[in-house]
């Protein structure tokens, strides 16, 4: 299965999605759920220990951002509930 690497027109955010042949597929960007995005060109993957290395740093920048992500939306989801 194929996965193309996009960035969003509207924000700037850089997103992988999963296209699936013989079918239909809208691509959204994940942050603003704009559909003005752009295939970006990939490059083949080469494992050396600096790749490997930037690509298990930029795993874990990602999993904190979402790890404040869902922190930050606990917070308004209780905010909001407060009360009730």
């Amino acid at each position: 299965m194929p996965i193309y690497e996009y960035r969003c027109e509207e924000c700037s955010d850089d997103f992988e999605a999963l296209v699936l042949p013989n079918r239909s597929t809208f691509v959204a960007c994940p942050s603003c759920g704009s559909e003005a995005v752009e295939r970006a060109l990939s490059l083949p993957s080469v494992q050396t220990d600096g790749t490997r290395g930037r690509a298990l740093e930029s795993a874990h920048r990602r999993k904190a951002k979402l790890g404040r992500e869902r922190v930050e939306e606990q917070r308004r989801y209780e905010e909001a509930h407060e009360g009730h």
